[in-house]
């Protein structure tokens, strides 16, 4: 009875996943020179080209954003810096007090 089969079962499959190599940065570099060797400028790669660079947050100066960075971090340490004074004066003058209570 075993050489007779009434249901036929499926072979297995392999897996045949080739993966392929894609450079994001290369394609967009040949992009650009193939733009550049033809001379003539396309409208519509000129959009291209500026929706991109709005997606990647391209700063051509950075110089305000580094003395924004250096001036945010001035600040939090003053900020930081009057804290540890005000915390200074406020244990220095509640110390007596605080003694006296943890005596009792």
């Amino acid at each position: 009875m075993a050489f007779i089969k009434l249901i036929k079962l499926p072979k297995h499959r392999k897996y045949e996943y080739h993966p392929r190599f894609w450079n994001p940065e290369k394609e967009e570099r040949e992009r650009r020179l193939r733009m550049l060797e033809k001379g003539n400028v396309n409208p519509e790669d000129v959009k291209s080209r500026i929706a991109e660079g709005f997606r990647r947050g391209y700063i051509a100066d950075k110089s305000p954003l580094s003395v924004q960075t250096r001036r945010s971090n001035r600040l939090l340490l003053g900020i930081f810096i009057v804290l540890l004074l005000a915390c200074y004066k406020i244990l220095t003058m509640a110390m007596p007090g605080l003694e006296q209570w943890l005596k009792n």
